[in-house]
């Protein structure tokens, strides 16, 4: 049996000294509270095609190392071990997704405000008066379609404007209302926008 760093690692650094491995098949991960460098180091340096025992042979003082990132599936056989995944083996078992009979989209028609009300959490001074960030046309009709894509027949959307201050993108909401009551209420009559 030869051994190899899995394809699949997940590696995070946390602290100065910290580190967590884990192969993303078998998700047990190791959890190493102090001597990161060491660790990278040694798995940068094994070899390909190694078995165990060479392995723990080829690095003696790191021979309870080596186990452990074998036990941990961090070292492992490509041959016998999954390494990646066959899309067959999911495509029978696998369900469409769910259809959802309600659902809201939140447009964010601008980032300007006029108003600097207190509760706000930006604040007057953060979000700004005169923003020219606004929302595409196409955006907001596509956003739409894709959330009324999901729903089941009979389900409602709601249309939520939201930004800065909507109103501030006031063209924009009236094509988007115009849009709704019209066409892709036409397109989905078998569902509804509220």
């Amino acid at each position: 049996m030869s051994l190899q760093l899995t394809r699949n690692l997940i590696h995070l650094d946390r602290g100065s000294d910290e580190l967590l491995l884990s192969n993303a098949f078998y998700m047990r991960p190791l959890y190493v509270a102090y001597g990161r460098r060491r660790i990278i180091e040694l798995l940068s340096e094994l070899p390909k095609g190694r078995t165990l025992e060479q392995l723990k042979s080829d690095f003696a003082a790191d021979e309870k190392l080596i186990q452990l990132l074998r036990d941990h599936r961090i070292l492992v056989d490509p041959l016998v071990e999954k390494e990646g995944y066959d899309p067959r083996e999911i495509a029978g078992t696998a369900t469409a997704p769910r259809k959802i009979d309600r659902m809201t989209v939140f447009l964010l028609l601008t980032e300007a405000c006029n108003l600097g009300c207190i509760y706000c959490l930006n604040g007057a001074e953060t979000y700004e008066k005169s923003g020219r960030s606004r929302m595409n046309p196409d955006v907001a009709l596509r956003s739409i379609t894709a959330c009324l894509e999901r729903l089941a027949p009979g389900g409602t959307l709601k249309v939520a404007f939201f930004g800065g201050e909507p109103l501030m993108n006031w063209p924009l909401l009236q094509e988007i209302v115009r849009r709704c009551e019209s066409d892709i209420k036409l397109r989905y009559q078998d569902r509804h926008i509220a």
